[in-house]
């Protein structure tokens, strides 16, 4: 039987900070030179109105209530509103495309999709035809009556938010996060990276944002396009930290690396800014000394961590030696830092990496020749245990002696100290080994090189990006065919995430490597 109850809710979170301090912004937003604010108290009643007006539509505990919302205070609104009626929040990962979004229609069956901005749009779509109720978030679901407002009794392993990603290989992955697993979440995120309840923070990733609400923190919507980060307006997210005051600033290494560039050339600063966190794709020796160069009170702090595992570990570049950067720059790999979770590294006993010249350069930049490299795996409280769909779980998740593991997929190894080293990824197909960050980071802390992506295999190649007219590095590994191309393919979200599997699709000039070569200004 089921312990069911309403203090299991995360609904519970925001009344209770509503409560400590009603009065403190919730969400702050730049317009021009005036900053808006959404205070905790205001929040409560907006989320209490939102579900009032779902409750009234139908929607109940158990349901499954599909969310197309751009980065805006109404979307955090519809998040809380569903799961206080113990319905289920479903997000979709529309990056690769519609056809997602009908496989989760038809896989989840929504009673209802609510939306706002370019979710709009959808609405119509034939995807979403199956669907009974279909609402725009601002205009349909305002101005209702609290006075019968009750949250709904859940069990603590209840899903409240629900996320249908692409995955890796193509197959679907449906991620369920529960009132209990989110809870644990958010505290290990308030506690590791030091959300405090007087911080200010601009962000663009819905489940940090909501972290920072569980803390009492306050948290800049930005104008700028985060969730399209090469688009991302960078002076609107400067005038917006200068205007709110904001001490944190959480994005991807792409757009963290534009930030600083800008800085640099208009030669400003942002004196309130003390902390950045960046993760989602690797994060190289130049990126850290071009953020110092910007930013010298500023501590950049690398998050490692994962879809089903968010943080693995992180690390500030004030934690890192100089050693550490010289290793990483010759090929030890990426220094992640101390595990927030339990971890064991899976050396792949099929591969024969004695010769591999990732291997070669490890050992070479480290001095040592027994580190036991292969797949990270990890287990803890915040790490997801399955999917909804339990056949994506035999690829990822592993059980020993009782306890679920999760396969991250990537490769690394813990030196002495117990610290993480990311070296690379494992594909699926075969066409790369483990030792691609380690090589891609060599490349990276060239002069001028701005990408890099390395396949392994019997013709091992290490293909990097150069910014336009700057002169080609001369780069030499041993056993390593080194090619410049016009572009290497990344991520949308995130705009820095190698597409291996489109790499040789990257551009139709490829260029041998030869020092000195200077590349055509664009």
């Amino acid at each position: 039987m089921k312990n069911m109850d309403m203090k299991n809710n995360i609904y519970e979170i925001l009344e209770k900070r509503a409560r400590l301090h009603p009065d403190r912004p919730a969400f702050l937003r730049v317009d021009g030179y005036a900053v808006r604010s959404l205070s905790y108290r205001e929040l409560l009643l907006a989320v209490q109105e939102r579900a009032c007006r779902l409750r009234d539509t139908g929607i109940e505990a158990g349901d499954t209530v599909l969310i197309l919302e751009t980065m805006k205070a109404s979307l955090y609104i519809s998040i809380m509103a569903v799961t206080a009626l113990g319905a289920r929040a479903l997000f979709v990962d529309l990056t690769a495309g519609t056809s997602a979004l009908e496989q989760a229609v038809t896989r989840l069956s929504p009673k209802m999709v609510m939306a706002s901005g370019r979710g709009v749009l959808l609405l119509l779509s034939r995807q979403l035809t199956p669907v009974p109720i279909k609402l725009l978030s601002r205009v349909h679901l305002k101005g209702k009556s609290t006075s019968d407002f009750e949250p709904a009794a859940v069990a603590a392993d209840d899903p409240a938010i629900i996320t249908f990603t692409s995955g890796t290989g193509g197959a679907p992955k449906i991620i369920a996060r529960s009132h209990g697993f989110l809870r644990t979440q958010f505290e290990i995120l308030g506690e590791s990276l030091g959300i405090k309840e007087e911080a200010i923070e601009l962000t663009c990733l819905p489940m940090f944002v909501l972290a920072n609400l569980a803390a009492g923190a306050t948290t800049v919507l930005s104008r700028a396009d985060l969730t399209a980060p090469a688009r991302a307006r960078i002076k609107t997210i400067v005038r917006e930290i200068e205007a709110s005051g904001a001490g944190r600033l959480l994005a991807s290494p792409s757009l963290v690396d534009r930030l600083a560039k800008d800085l640099l050339v208009r030669k400003k600063s942002l004196p309130s800014l003390k902390t950045i966190h960046t993760g989602g794709g690797l994060v190289s020796t130049a990126l850290v000394d071009r953020v110092e160069r910007a930013l010298p009170a500023c501590d950049l702090v690398t998050v490692y961590g994962s879809s089903e595992a968010e943080p693995i570990c992180h690390i500030a570049s004030s934690q890192v030696s100089d050693r550490d950067r010289l290793v990483m720059e010759r090929g030890g790999g990426r220094l992640a830092g101390e595990p927030l979770t339990d971890i064991i590294i899976v050396p792949q006993e099929e591969q024969e990496l004695s010769q591999d010249p990732g291997r070669l350069l490890l050992e070479s930049a480290t001095g040592r020749t027994d580190i036991v490299t292969g797949e990270i795996l990890v287990s803890g409280d915040h790490v997801v245990k399955g999917y909804l769909d339990h056949a994506a779980e035999k690829k990822t998740k592993v059980r020993i002696d009782g306890k679920v593991w999760h396969r991250t997929g990537d490769t690394g190894y813990l030196d002495h100290r117990g610290r993480l080293w990311l070296t690379g990824r494992l594909g699926g197909n075969g066409e790369y080994t483990d030792f691609s960050s380690s090589l891609e980071l060599v490349a990276l802390a060239q002069p001028g090189v701005t990408r890099a992506a390395y396949l392994g295999g019997s013709k091992a190649t290490l293909f990097i990006e150069v910014e336009p007219g700057a002169r080609v590095p001369g780069i030499a590994v041993a056993g390593v065919r080194i090619v410049v191309v016009p572009a290497i393919p990344v991520d949308r979200r995130h705009n820095t995430k190698v597409l291996y599997n489109k790499i040789s699709t990257a551009g139709d000039i490829r260029i041998e490597l030869r020092a000195g070569l200077r590349t055509r200004a664009g």
